[in-house]
């Protein structure tokens, strides 16, 4: 039998900060996670499907790239970027690729991300 993935954990310095921000990027709703000790915070599909995105504190700064990072499917992805803009993320830089667009970003803490044109 396979596993499936439950959550996805991040790491962070404030896991509130970054919950609000993943929850208006995705739609998603935020959940309590004592399930994962420690100070976490989640954030959920509001229709119950899996994953969830996991925000565990920790003491740590980031110091480097993500060796993981999430894809995010856009209509508009101008009005995406500027969208998440607005709620803190940062914009990289945009990248074009044979028949492939996308944005690169940073949430409020640095983690990087992408929006798919």
């Amino acid at each position: 039998m396979a596993s499936s993935i439950a959550n996805i954990t991040i790491d962070c310095a404030d896991p509130e900060v970054l919950a609000e921000f993943w929850a208006a990027a995705l739609g998603y709703v935020k959940q309590s996670a004592p399930e994962a000790g420690g100070d976490c915070t989640a954030v959920a599909n509001p229709c119950g499907r899996r994953p969830r995105l996991l925000f565990r504190k920790v003491s740590e700064l980031k110091v480097v790239k993500n060796r993981v990072h999430l894809d995010l499917a856009a209509e508009n992805m101008d009005a995406e970027v500027d969208r998440l803009v607005a709620r803190g993320a940062r914009k990289l830089r945009t990248c074009h690729e044979q028949v492939r667009t996308w944005t690169m970003m940073t949430d409020p803490e640095g983690n990087e991300f992408c929006i798919l044109g």
